[in-house]
Formats: structure tokens, C-alpha cells, sequence
């Protein structure tokens, strides 16, 4: 969870706003949309979206 929150946090600061409920996690790993989030980290923000473990 905190590598999540972290991600977020830096996906934010880089963009202005958190991902959308469609863009889900994923757009941590891969930017969804170039257009909208032109800031977006070459890297990503995190490698792979972890497994959730209440599943």
C-alpha cells in the first residue's frame, strides 16, 4: 500500500491530478494518455501493480 501511495503522490506532483477511475492503477505503470499527461515519467511510477492481497 505504500508503494502505491507513493506512486500516486509522485504521479500528482508530475501531472497536476491523480488518474481517473477508468485509468485505474494502471496508468502508474504505463501513461494512458500522452495528450493528457504530457509530464508523465518516462519509467513509470512503479514497475507492476501489486498483487491485492485480500484476494
Amino acid at each position: 500500500m505504500d508503494t502505491i501511495n507513493e506512486a500516486l503522490k509522485m504521479f500528482k506532483l508530475d501531472n497536476g491530478m491523480y488518474p481517473d477511475t477508468k485509468e485505474g492503477l494502471k496508468a502508474l505503470v504505463l501513461n494512458p494518455n500522452i495528450d493528457k499527461y504530457p509530464n508523465y515519467s518516462n519509467t513509470g511510477y512503479i514497475d507492476s501493480i501489486p498483487k491485492d492481497p485480500w484476494r
